[in-house]
């Protein structure tokens, strides 16, 4: 008779990719997700020589906090994930990547509030990519009595990401404090630029990386039988 248990193991044994395959790609979206936080938060320490600079109020610094980025990250994650169900999901995290990082040095080098808020928008919409395609390339890269361990190291990478910002940030703000308006000016451009634009280079580095294959869609999952 077979049960549940039998079937899982059966899963176990005929997933297609090595168990040292699967966790070096988990390490990779891992660090990935890292500087995706990493490029979100570290606004969030940036927010004295933003209005020092740009003459901006707390309700635009809110704006740029919450509605630039949290609105568009939320609308483009619906058309990317049905994307991701249908092309190459390594490319969706590569243009993804490229987009974010970009915009991410483009708010450093912003002149002017409307600059900074669109390039908000697309660090928003780029960093929507990351998500859906890593958690349906995890999926088929481990079966599923693997698949929570997977999900959970990827997970992990909100936190680091978050911490490293604000470590970075504070730092950077540390370092500049004494050196008045120009100091102020140069730790808001230096940070943004830092922590975006090197990541167009990793990103590249994952785009020449074999894609994952996918599940055979529409075949049925294993019934247990009596």
């Amino acid at each position: 008779m077979r049960t549940v248990d039998t079937v899982a193991a059966e899963t176990d044994v005929q997933s297609a990719v090595s168990p040292r395959i699967a966790w070096f790609s988990v390490t990779i979206l891992l660090l990935v997700a890292i500087m995706s936080y990493l490029d979100r938060q570290i606004i969030s320490l940036m927010v004295e020589p933003i209005k020092a600079s740009l003459g901006v109020s707390d309700f635009e610094i809110g704006l740029l906090q919450g509605v630039a980025f949290g609105l568009f990250y939320a609308v483009f994650g619906l058309p990317i994930g049905w994307l991701v169900d249908r092309y190459s999901r390594r490319k969706i995290i590569y243009f993804g990547m490229t987009l974010w990082s970009l915009a991410a040095g483009a708010c450093g080098l912003a002149s002017t509030y409307t600059h900074l808020l669109l390039a908000r928008f697309g660090v928003g919409v780029g960093e929507a990519s990351l998500s859906p395609a890593a958690y349906s390339m995890i999926a088929d890269l481990f079966p599923p009595r693997r698949l929570a361990l997977a999900l959970g190291v990827f997970a992990t990478g909100s936190s680091i990401g978050g911490a490293l910002a604000y470590m970075a940030g504070g730092r950077a703000d540390r370092e500049v404090r004494g050196d008045g308006c120009h100091g102020i000016a140069r730790c808001r451009r230096a940070g943004a630029v830092a922590a975006g634009l090197p990541r167009h280079r990793a990103a590249r580095r994952r785009h020449r990386r074999p894609d994952v294959p996918r599940s055979r869609a529409g075949s049925p999952a294993p019934q247990a039988r009596p």
